[in-house]
């Protein structure tokens, strides 16, 4: 995907530039031309840090998400797979806790829900929290191969 923010913040310039010489010219007149710059500079470019870095990046929600319950036997003897639907955009999770493989064994799970930590930018998910998740209530951290 193709970023357009740096070329927004480029194309404010041109625009701080004549907000300071309206400035200038209407309200400050008898100030310094160049304060009257500075300040719209400095006012655009805190607007700009505001709409690049504000609160819209790195906002973290838990979602919940329907997935099938598959064992893994030839990751250890309690690994089970939780595979995410694909309109999900993520693969799946793998649990090797010994909790989980228990419950999801004692009430013959084939479909659970699985929240898991997603990270969003402008609204869309960009990555999903690695650290923990929750599978039918249970806590787990999920297997990553290092």
């Amino acid at each position: 995907m193709f970023d357009l923010r740096p070329f927004i913040g480029v194309a404010l310039l041109p625009i701080a530039a004549l907000l300071g010489l309206l400035i200038w010219r209407y309200l400050f007149r008898s100030s310094s031309r160049l304060i009257c710059q500075i300040a719209a500079f400095a006012l655009l470019g805190a607007l700009y840090q505001f709409i690049l870095f504000g609160p819209f990046v790195d906002q973290k929600r838990m979602v919940p998400v329907q997935a099938t319950v598959t064992w893994r036997p030839d990751l250890g003897p309690d690994a089970m797979e939780f595979t995410l639907p694909d309109t999900f955009g993520f693969g799946g999770l793998i649990s090797r806790d010994l909790d989980v493989a228990k419950r999801m064994k004692n009430l013959g799970l084939r479909e659970v829900t699985v929240n898991v930590e997603l990270t969003y930018d402008f609204g869309k998910a960009r990555g999903m929290s690695l650290v923990f998740a929750y599978a039918d209530g249970l806590l787990f951290a999920p297997y990553t191969e290092r």
